[in-house]
């Protein structure tokens, strides 16, 4: 049953991402890759492809996690939550390509922010929220691994998560809602 939901949410994410979005590596950045204007709270110190509101929608969205887990925002799960939302809504970009995350810091992430809760499996609700991350082209597939895909033998590139994220805002909300309303659920059993 997790698995069809997860394969739902993937199937969600993709279609809310233009055709002109997608590509193999990453997505086409609309606008150039510069620093941003304004990130005070995701400190992004690099060229990305910026989401215009990526840094108060970051902070909200951090913030919300914190208010749900109880949790203040310097507890490990918040932390490593607000380094993957940054990266999220400030990917790194190359040639006007943005560069998708590597899954591993998708998958530590997500799996630091579930794994107390024992009642459940962390591993596949982590596993499942990547997945749709990858669906999404925000973050790379897990057999991607320098630079060659090992399932498939094609090249592939990602990038770690040191205070940037990737583009497509409508994705990247639909994450929040999955930390938020997803877990929520499961913690209501």
């Amino acid at each position: 049953r997790r698995a069809r939901g997860a394969g739902l949410v993937a199937l969600l994410v993709v279609a809310l991402l233009p055709d002109g979005v997608r590509g193999q590596d990453g997505s086409f950045c609309m606008a150039n890759c510069s620093k941003p204007l304004f990130n005070q709270f995701c400190r992004v110190t690099e060229d990305v492809c910026a989401y215009p509101s990526g840094d108060s929608e970051a902070e909200r969205a951090t913030r919300a996690v914190s208010v749900w887990r109880g949790e203040p925002l310097g507890a490990e799960c918040l932390q490593k939550f607000r380094t993957l939302i940054c990266a999220l809504y400030f990917p790194k970009c190359r040639y006007r390509i943005t560069v998708p995350i590597c899954w591993i810091y998708c998958y530590d992430a997500m799996l630091t922010c579930v794994r107390d809760h024992t009642y459940f499996v962390a591993e596949e609700v982590a596993r499942g929220r990547c997945l749709a991350l990858v669906a999404s082209l925000q973050v790379a597939d897990e057999a991607c691994s320098n630079g060659i895909n090992s399932r498939t033998g094609a090249e592939c590139a990602c990038t770690n998560t040191a205070s940037r994220g990737a583009g497509g805002g409508a994705a990247a909300a639909l994450l929040v809602a999955l930390v938020t309303a997803g877990v929520g659920s499961l913690v209501g059993r």
